[in-house]
C-alpha cells in the first residue's frame, strides 16, 4: 500500500514501532523509483555535543558512511545515572539535522544548533536517514542493525514520493532492550541499582 500517491500530499508522516524506533517521513513529489531491502541506515554513538555559532558540533565514534548533505537523526535511547539518581528526562528525544561538514577528528557539523538538551551519560546516537527523492518499493524485508548497547535498533526513512510495502518491516528484538527482569520478594522497599 502506498502511504501517499498524490503530489499534493505535503504533510509529514511519522510512524514509530516500539520494538525499535522506525521513523518514516513522507512527502510526495515523484522523481525516481527505488527498490530497497535489508539495513538502510548507518548509526554511531555520540560522544560529545556543543554549539558553535549557528551550528551543532556532534562528536561521534565513527564517521564512515556519513557525508555532507546527509540528513541525520539524533536520538536519545536511554537515561543515565547522575548525582540525583537515574535521569530519564531526555529519553526519547530526537530531531533531524543536515550535515554541513565532517572534520578530521570525527566531528560532524550540522547546519543548525540542536533543539534539545541530550544527556551524553545515556545512549545518544546519530543515524543517517535513508533519503529517497521519488517512489520507494520495499522489495524484501527491511531490517535494522541490532541495538549494541550504544547504537543501532533504529530504522529511519525519508521518502519524497510513495512508499510501497511489498515486503515486511521487521525490527523485532533489534531495538533497545530496556530493563532487566527482576523477581523480588514482593517487598516494595527493595531497590536495585542499575
Amino acid at each position: 500500500l502506498p502511504i501517499c500517491s498524490a503530489p499534493s500530499f505535503r504533510k509529514l508522516l511519522l510512524v514509530v514501532f516500539s520494538a525499535a524506533a522506525l521513523l518514516v517521513i513522507a512527502r510526495c513529489t515523484v522523481h525516481a523509483q527505488y527498490s530497497i531491502s535489508g539495513v538502510v541506515n548507518i548509526s554511531t554513538p555520540v560522544l560529545s555535543l556543543r554549539t558553535e555559532g549557528c551550528a551543532a558540533m556532534v562528536g561521534v565514534e565513527d564517521t564512515v558512511g556519513f557525508s555532507s548533505g546527509d540528513r541525520v537523526l539524533i536520538f536519545q535511547a536511554s537515561g543515565c545515572s547522575d548525582s540525583a539518581g537515574y535521569d530519564v528526562d531526555a529519553v526519547g528525544l530526537w530531531e533531524i539535522g543536515v550535515i554541513s561538514t565532517i572534520t578530521a577528528n570525527n566531528t560532524i557539523v550540522l547546519d543548525h544548533p540542536l533543539l534539545h538538551a541530550y544527556k551524553l551519560c545515556g545512549a545518544v546516537q546519530l543515524v543517517r536517514v535513508a533519503s529517497f527523492n521519488g517512489n520507494v518499493r520495499v522489495q524484501d524485508t527491511l531490517r535494522v542493525a541490532p541495538w549494541n548497547g550504544r547504537s543501532g535498533g533504529v530504522l529511519c526513512l525519508q521518502v519524497k514520493g510513495s512508499l510501497q510495502l511489498d515486503a515486511p518491516i521487521d525490527v523485532r528484538g533489534a531495538g533497545f532492550a530496556g530493563g532487566a527482569l527482576w523477581n523480588g520478594s514482593g517487598q516494595c522497599s527493595t531497590t536495585i541499582a542499575n
